[in-house]
């Protein structure tokens, strides 16, 4: 599969997996008392193929580089993933459950909490109310 020249800095799906990067973009982006926590967290899916659906559908690197393939590419590499996939499947059910591990990071900024799941990016305010984020 040929894939684009990787450019340091770049994001990408790990460049904030390391802490120390992650809680310096914080720091940098002027919040306090930045906390960082590691969990656990189980993804189920129904079969293999739901894995696969899962991650053309949410993964923009993914997304990348197919579309720079052709359609039959495209189907060849799908399979493939699917196959890698059935490895990790129930005997009986064929459902797939994948053990990860989730990075969670907490900051105050302007007397807002905003907590901030690392796997997506994506900002949930945090008003006094609990939050329970997983990746």
């Amino acid at each position: 599969m040929d894939q684009a020249p990787k450019i340091m800095g770049a994001a990408g799906p790990f460049r904030l997996s390391d802490e120390n990067t992650l809680k310096d973009s914080f720091i940098k982006s002027r919040f306090e008392d930045v906390t960082i926590e590691r969990m656990d967290v189980i993804f189920d899916f129904d079969s293999p193929e739901a894995f696969t659906n899962f991650e053309y559908e949410t993964a923009a690197p993914i997304q990348a580089i197919l579309s720079n393939q052709t359609q039959i590419r495209r189907k060849e590499i799908s399979r493939t993933v699917t196959e890698a996939a059935s490895k990790y499947a129930d005997k009986s059910s064929g459902s797939v459950s994948l053990n990860n591990e989730a990075i969670c990071i907490v900051g105050r900024n302007a007397n807002i909490n905003v907590v901030y799941d690392v796997n997506s990016l994506l900002p949930i305010l945090d008003c006094g109310f609990s939050t329970f984020v997983s990746g």
